[in-house]
């Protein structure tokens, strides 16, 4: 825990992508994670949980490619705990 909180702080002090990416980003994941997984063919573990592979290439053959460092800014940069890693 301590190791993503370090990564979280690092992120919002030096953002690596725009702001209208993370958005845009942060709107398709939540779009999708939210409300519609099976248009993404995700599954949705209890809780609402989900493979952050199974998510990554899931984003990226539905046309928005995510990378690693592009998903942890989304989490850590979000103003709203929508988002979080288990």
């Amino acid at each position: 825990m301590d190791r993503i909180r370090s990564l979280e702080e690092r992120l919002n002090q030096n953002p690596s992508i725009s702001n209208g990416r993370l958005v845009k980003t942060s709107r398709f994941l939540s779009r999708h994670l939210r409300h519609r997984p099976e248009r993404l063919g995700l599954e949705v573990a209890p809780g609402g949980w989900v493979s952050v592979d199974s998510l990554l290439a899931s984003c990226a053959s539905h046309g928005l490619p995510i990378t690693t460092a592009e998903l942890a800014e989304v989490v850590a940069r979000s103003d709203k705990p929508r988002f979080a890693f288990k």
